[in-house]
């Protein structure tokens, strides 16, 4: 019930509606296109930087979808809260639950890149599914995390945009990693977020490597993410209806 109503209120009185769910990831796709291959002039030799830049805006379209309607969820459903008990974990659950339909559409529109791309699709495709479930699981261990601190720190949800920026461009989006050098690349490499995407790229595109190092760091990153953020929690639903 709770992801129903949240796919409904999200394109609720809109004009294009549920074509948002295409325009939200492949409006920022084609921007970085124009501007990393005519301006910046970002070389990538073994697929076509559309085809890298689709792929990668998938994980990252599933994990902000859910960190921004997730991380403030407890506060904007607190008339429910207030109400009627049920688990309170429900709630930012639903919210990351509602954003893998994004998700899915994003991985569509990178396949629909793939002519003229030099890639093709390839038994890489079988692991798709783990990484899904490894994104949101990720995405899940985020959004609990802030959903319990901003019970009592609210201004999380007022920066959550301005953070969301920093960690879009310290993300191997907009750009491959191959690309970044010194002591940047390895800030880059301890986000959990890199070797997902570079998961993703390996799958999709059949082409791209994926170290051993960075999916060790990755998947250690997203389990420890995963424990504190169920713990923080924890203990922020205890309380939850008194401090709201």
């Amino acid at each position: 019930m709770l992801i129903t109503r949240e796919l409904k209120l999200r394109y609720t009185q809109t004009v294009l509606g549920p074509l948002w769910v295409i325009m939200n990831p492949l409006v920022p796709a084609l921007l970085f296109t124009v501007v990393f291959t005519r301006v910046v002039r970002i070389q990538t030799t073994e697929v076509s930087y559309l085809l890298l830049v689709t792929t990668a805006m998938a994980p990252w379209t599933l994990f902000s979808r859910s960190v921004t309607r997730g991380g403030g969820s407890l506060i904007a459903e607190r008339h429910l809260l207030t109400k009627v008990y049920f688990p309170r974990l429900l709630i930012p659950v639903a919210m990351v639950a509602a954003s893998v339909f994004d998700l899915l559409v994003s991985i569509a529109i990178a396949m629909c890149t793939y002519p003229g791309s030099g890639a093709a699709p390839t038994t890489r495709l079988f692991v798709l599914p783990v990484l899904i479930v490894w994104a949101l699981l990720l995405s899940l261990s985020v959004t609990v995390m802030l959903a319990g601190l901003s019970v009592r720190r609210r201004d999380l949800v007022v920066a959550l945009p301005f953070l969301l920026q920093i960690l879009l461009y310290l993300s191997p989006v907009a750009y491959p990693l191959a690309s970044v050098h010194g002591a940047v690349r390895h800030l880059i490499r301890f986000n959990p977020l890199t070797a997902l995407i570079q998961g993703f790229q390996w799958s999709i595109t059949g082409r791209t490597e994926l170290p051993l190092v960075d999916l060790v760091i990755g998947v250690t990153l997203t389990a420890l993410c995963l424990v504190a953020g169920l713990a923080v929690f924890a203990v922020a639903q205890r309380d939850v209806a008194d401090v709201l």
